[in-house]
């Protein structure tokens, strides 16, 4: 088994094992068991697709996967947001971080901006999968599961954490205020994606943040120019959960830094 996929088997039966004792409605129980026990038993299965033609490549790949069974684990856990963690992190952005909400508040007059951000938080999407495909472009498939443990590690502490701190994303909260961002299509296909394989949680640090920093990072390493490319993506990212209110603002900033950490001490 490799360290990737080790790491995810550890993740699901840390969670499970919470699940058992944490004060959880019956049913949610038994979907965090049943989501753990798919996981472990997808994360055996791996190692059997070596022998396979395009088995490797495959392998490389279903990492994403896990990282997606995580999630969903984790989000069986969510009852109610907690006041306290969500009024902490609201308060630091209008405290911290003000010109944030003041382009969110500018958003309507400005399409074009707003289109970019869009289309940055949904470029997450394809862009954790694509890091694979770069890295076998490039030569470099034998850093597949460096790249994903610089991905999963710090990822599956911002699951971890949203379990421990939950809270509210603040497009929901600022929704029922009457604080809604304007409509449009690409905003609309965010929100499907959200609503169909989100969790409906504001996962602390961001997710999608810790992800994309993780995945740009290695790619930095073994692919410079490539590397370069993923980071500005990352950074736009960033920005966009922010501005568009997919997360606050300092979800953000504590993904980066905790992809930055994960990297250099366990792939760099």
């Amino acid at each position: 088994m490799r360290t990737a996929e080790g790491i995810s088997v550890c993740f699901y039966v840390l969670l499970m094992a919470a699940g058992v004792f944490a004060p959880l409605p019956g049913r949610r129980r038994l979907r965090v068991i049943v989501i753990g026990a798919a996981g472990i038993s997808a994360g055996w299965a791996l190692r059997f697709l070596d022998a396979l033609p395009g088995g490797s490549l495959t392998r490389d790949l279903v990492p994403g996967l896990l990282l997606t069974i995580g999630y969903w684990q984790s989000g069986q856990f969510f009852t109610r947001a907690n006041p306290r963690v969500q009024t902490w992190l609201r308060t630091i952005d209008e405290r911290w971080f003000p010109w944030v909400l003041r382009m969110t508040v500018s958003l309507p007059e400005r399409r074009v901006l707003s289109a970019y951000l869009e289309v940055a938080y949904l470029s997450f999407y394809p862009l954790i999968p694509l890091g694979i495909v770069i890295l076998y472009l490039g030569g470099q498939s034998d850093g597949a599961d460096q790249y994903w443990t610089a991905v999963l590690v710090p990822t599956y502490v911002c699951h971890a954490s949203t379990v421990l701190f939950p809270s509210l994303p603040p497009r929901l909260v600022e929704a029922d205020e009457g604080g809604r961002l304007r409509r449009s299509r690409l905003r609309a296909v965010s929100s499907w994606v959200l609503q169909h394989g989100g969790i409906t949680v504001n996962t602390f640090p961001s997710g999608h943040v810790t992800s994309a920093f993780g995945a740009a990072f290695v790619l930095l390493t073994l692919t410079p120019v490539a590397g370069i490319v993923c980071l500005w993506i990352a950074g736009s990212i960033a920005l966009a959960t922010a501005v568009l209110r997919y997360h606050y603002f300092m979800d953000a900033v504590l993904g980066v830094a905790l992809a930055l950490l994960t990297y250099v001490c366990f792939a760099a």
